[in-house]
This record gives C-alpha cells, sequence and structure tokens, in this order.
C-alpha cells in the first residue's frame, strides 16, 4: 500500500470512529480531499501539514511524510 493509500484509511477510520460532530466533519472533508491523487500538489504546506497531524502522523514524521508525498 503506498502512503496516501495508508493515509485515506486512516482517515476513512477515524470517520468511523468519531463520536464529535465537529471531528465527524473535519475527517469527512479530509477523507474528500484525499480521493485526489494529487491533492498535496494543490496545497499548501501549512494546510498539508496540518492535515498530516489531524490524521495522527507522528510530528518528527510530519515533514519528510508530507516531502514524500509531493514528490512521489
Amino acid at each position: 500500500m503506498n502512503q496516501l493509500d495508508l493515509l485515506r484509511k486512516k482517515a476513512g477510520e477515524l470517520l468511523q470512529n468519531s463520536d464529535n460532530e465537529r471531528d465527524n466533519k473535519k475527517y469527512k472533508i479530509i477523507s474528500d480531499f484525499l480521493k485526489d491523487d494529487d491533492c498535496f500538489l494543490n496545497i499548501d504546506i501549512e494546510h498539508a501539514f496540518a492535515i498530516l497531524r489531524d490524521l495522527g502522523i507522528n510530528e518528527e514524521s510530519v515533514s519528510e511524510c508530507c516531502s514524500s508525498l509531493i514528490t512521489r
């Protein structure tokens, strides 16, 4: 599985397991965003980092993860 597919799976899991309406909306937006294979090419770095953090990516790995998504 590639990294983007793993993020899609994680977003789906978080959406299904969230009991909070605000979090449900957030994860729905993220899930819809991740449907585009080039999604990380179309946003600025701050938003990309925020999405990765919302998906629970370890802070030490956010930059590396984002870089690999942009250069894939």
